[in-house]
């Protein structure tokens, strides 16, 4: 059984290219750097300048400079920016592509590409971060025939994380179904007037339980989580209509304008009105 919760179903265009590369991805401080959701590829974060707040099932990780975060199939994450920001290149691809029929794949792949193994979250080993980079400069200097160059450095790749990264058995990527459904709830209804009691009593949880509970299968609160949802979709309507502060903060699920704009400057570092302004400027 899969997540019934926040399957990130976008898919990913790779082209004739078998990796999908993101350079220096920029999150402000203390943003969300990616909401909770999970995903059927393989992805792996290299931090070139600040910090990386990571929340998965099991831990909570803070990723500085030169550190790599490997972020493993049906893996559920999320993860805010530092109190500096953080720039981060992403490197993605499907195991899918790259199991073939040789004994090598079905024995070190395909339990990685099922969710059935998962690597530890973070490493800095010299090595892997060297020949994450060679993906990184072949994709940036791209031509006829490196994109067979970057299948040999993908497979190199998977092998010095076998080497240098310890591998654990995966007894969290499936959380069971009743509570898969209260994450799709709060996610289609983060705006409305939704608490922990009210979750709790609407999925059959003692509350003090259920607040626990959630804390340890996503990182952070309940309550801090829906927060962010609505913070976020404020920042999309602040900077893409022309609806006023108020509306927007209704619109979000904030009944007092005054804590919507306290709420919203702790996490963008400016008020609603300042960013609107800066982006009109733009």
């Amino acid at each position: 059984m899969q997540f019934v919760n926040k399957h990130e179903i976008k898919p990913i265009v790779y082209g004739n290219f078998p990796v999908k590369i993101l350079h220096d991805f920029e999150i402000r401080p203390n943003e969300l750097a990616f909401p909770l959701h999970w995903h059927d590829r393989f992805e792996l974060l290299l931090i070139k300048q600040g910090s990386l707040d990571y929340y998965c099932s099991t831990e909570h990780v803070i990723f500085k400079e030169g550190d790599v975060a490997i972020i493993s199939p049906k893996s559920l994450h999320s993860a805010f920016a530092g109190a500096d920001g953080v720039v981060y290149d992403v490197i993605m691809f499907n195991l899918d592509h790259f199991i073939n029929g040789t004994i090598a794949s079905k024995n070190f792949l395909t339990p990685l590409n099922d969710g059935n193994l998962i690597f530890e979250t973070k490493t800095t080993n010299s090595e892997i971060v060297n020949q994450l980079q060679a993906i990184i400069n072949a994709d940036l200097h791209r031509n006829s025939y490196q994109p067979l160059m970057v299948l040999g450095y993908v497979y190199n790749l998977m092998g010095l994380l076998y080497e240098h990264c310890v591998t654990i058995e995966n007894t969290t990527t499936n959380i069971e179904e009743k509570f898969g459904k209260v994450i799709n709830y709060i996610n289609k209804h983060f705006a409305e007037d939704i608490s922990s009691s009210f979750l709790s009593s609407k999925f059959g949880y003692e509350e003090a339980y259920f607040c626990r509970k959630f804390k340890k299968n996503t990182g952070i609160t309940v309550m801090k989580y829906i927060q962010v949802l609505r913070l976020e979709e404020s920042k999309k309507l602040i900077t893409k209509s022309d609806f006023s502060i108020k509306d927007i903060a209704l619109t979000c699920g904030f009944s007092d304008v005054a804590y919507f704009t306290n709420c919203f400057k702790k996490l963008y570092q400016m008020t609603p009105t300042q960013m609107r302004e800066q982006k009109i400027q733009k």
